[in-house]
């Protein structure tokens, strides 16, 4: 019965939340059809191989990452924006740490299928960028590198415990780097 409404959407919804709440380290396709009560077989009918199926939860968490985000900076000026954005960002890696540890796993660098989901990633990054008026190609690379650098190492640190003997609030430390990113912004787009 349950192999009968066996879909490609159905296995990659439960392999997208057993990753999310488990990370990669505990996923297996044996554990997906065991959720899905069907024989490991079966998947086979509706995905290629495991790879096939950790792309389509990469690309759905990486298309999650971007209308999340988006939804946060939609309408704001550009100062809230850029804020909340990147509160958004550090709101994401903690809430799906093994996600976003999927999206950024270099076996999807040059795949075709994963560049045109994560062509989005970036789109709320150069939103912000637009509204600081930064319309040089060169500048444009210096923030989008300044900025994931920003909100990746800082949440990608903060995820391991990194500054849990710090005696200084990190909250506002990553306000601060913010900060120094918005300013940058405000330089090179010649708007202050």
């Amino acid at each position: 019965m349950a192999e009968k409404s066996l879909s490609r959407g159905k296995i990659v919804s439960e392999a997208f939340l057993l990753i999310d709440e488990k990370g990669l380290d505990n996923f297996s396709l044996r554990q997906v059809a065991s959720i899905l009560n069907v024989q490991v077989s079966s998947l086979y009918n509706h995905i290629r191989n495991e790879h096939d199926l950790l792309l389509e939860v990469a690309k759905r968490a990486a298309t999650m990452y971007t209308d999340y985000i988006a939804d946060v900076v939609k309408g704001k000026e550009r100062d809230k924006a850029a804020f909340d954005a990147g509160d958004a960002f550090w709101k994401f890696i903690k809430d799906h740490q093994y996600l976003y540890e999927l999206i950024i796993d270099p076996k999807w660098v040059g795949d075709p299928e994963f560049d045109k989901a994560l062509e989005r990633f970036v789109e709320p990054i150069f939103v912000i960028l637009e509204q600081y008026g930064v319309k040089d190609k060169d500048a444009i690379e210096h923030m989008l590198i300044a900025m994931r650098i920003v909100t990746h190492g800082f949440s990608s640190l903060e995820v391991i415990g990194a500054f849990d003997n710090c005696s200084v609030n990190t909250t506002e430390s990553y306000h601060m780097m913010i900060q120094c990113v918005i300013d940058m912004m405000k330089k090179l787009g010649n708007k202050d």
